[in-house]
């Protein structure tokens, strides 16, 4: 139960520092802010960020205990999605793309549905198909 409560904070204060970097100018974020972010809650930045997916999920899966390692997959997803926001082409649709199929393997195997999630595949879906074409 505390394992739990603890985890459940930390996703918490996640969401709290994603949505201070997002609040922020595109301008005015910073690479180290969001190395802070990775570092203190998924792992290492070079490493983590550096990922295809499959080598997320394959690193997820020898480094994460089993309980937590949707929940940080998605964390990273996530991270990716935001980096995507304020780094340029061809970075940006490098981002978008492996936080798109992050996003989708949670969805797939997290046993929990979420709508805010589902919302969040779609509106990368868009984003990747209008950077396509």
């Amino acid at each position: 139960m505390i394992k739990t409560d603890y985890f459940l904070r930390m996703l918490e204060e996640f969401f709290k520092a994603i949505s201070r970097l997002i609040n922020k100018d595109v301008k005015d974020r910073t690479d180290e802010e969001l190395k802070s972010i990775y570092t203190q809650y998924v792992g290492d930045f070079e490493l983590l960020r550096n990922f295809s997916s499959d080598e997320a999920i394959a690193y997820a899966k020898d480094q994460w205990s089993e309980e937590r390692r949707i929940s940080k997959l998605e964390m990273l997803a996530e991270l990716w999605y935001i980096e995507s926001t304020f780094k340029e082409h061809p970075l940006s649709d490098i981002l978008l793309e492996k936080s798109l199929s992050l996003f989708c393997f949670v969805d797939n195997n997290s046993l929990e549905y979420s709508v805010a999630r589902k919302n969040k595949i779609n509106t990368i879906q868009k984003l990747v198909a209008k950077s396509a074409s």
